[in-house]
């Protein structure tokens, strides 16, 4: 899968991979609730989607999961994978930003930090 390929989520319990040229889908991955939220690392490596209190790391050349990163009891409403795809930031409907490390590690190594928005 190369860097034009477009995923979506749409608010179903499914991500759609699709080919950005053709307009080929290209895959389907199920997930347990909706997806409010996916981004794509630059190098094509990475697939974060926020699907429900988690965000889920994919492979999307091997439609493998490579890990969960799991909030608190908050729905994650939003997603930014960086430049490098080294580390991500994920936002919560209590209004707390997560920011997120070390993503391609096993998810026992993943680090986070909470930022709370409350008082902004």
């Amino acid at each position: 899968m190369c860097i034009r390929d477009r995923v979506n989520g749409e608010y179903t319990p499914l991500i759609f991979l699709w080919d950005g040229w053709s307009g080929e889908q290209l895959a389907t991955i199920p997930t347990a609730k909706y997806v409010a939220s996916l981004d794509y690392s630059p190098d094509g490596t990475l697939l974060a989607a926020a699907v429900g209190g988690t965000v889920q790391i994919w492979d999307p050349q091997t439609l493998t999961l490579l890990g969960t990163l799991t909030t608190t009891a908050e729905t994650v409403t939003g997603l930014a994978l960086s430049p490098a795809g080294t580390w991500l930031a994920s936002a919560a409907s209590a209004g707390n930003l997560y920011v997120w490390s070390r993503l391609k590690s096993p998810p026992s190594c993943l680090q986070h930090a909470a930022l709370s928005l409350h008082n902004c």
